[in-house]
């Protein structure tokens, strides 16, 4: 039996995704150069740490802020506007 898990908030398994698609890398060349949760990541399953977050971004030829900043953009779209406190 699978335990279940909530899907994780920040959309960065779908930003993932596109960065390796646009490198042109499968999901297992990409575990191969850095680490083997990939599919779990790409699918919202697991939240990746920092560590694995630099050694993905090395792996796709990219730099670690590229990512991160993209993963920001698309959570900020995601939430509703902050109503100011008066």
């Amino acid at each position: 039996m699978s335990k279940k898990t909530s899907p994780s908030p920040c959309p960065f398994g779908k930003i993932l995704v596109t960065a390796r698609e646009e490198s042109g890398i499968t999901q297992y060349r990409l575990a191969r150069r850095s680490i083997q949760q990939i599919s779990q990541i790409e699918r919202g399953e697991r939240e990746t740490k920092l560590s694995a977050l630099i050694l993905l971004a090395h792996a796709l030829g990219m730099e670690p802020g590229t990512l991160v900043n993209e993963a920001a953009k698309a959570m900020s779209a995601q939430q509703e506007p902050m109503v100011p406190v008066e």
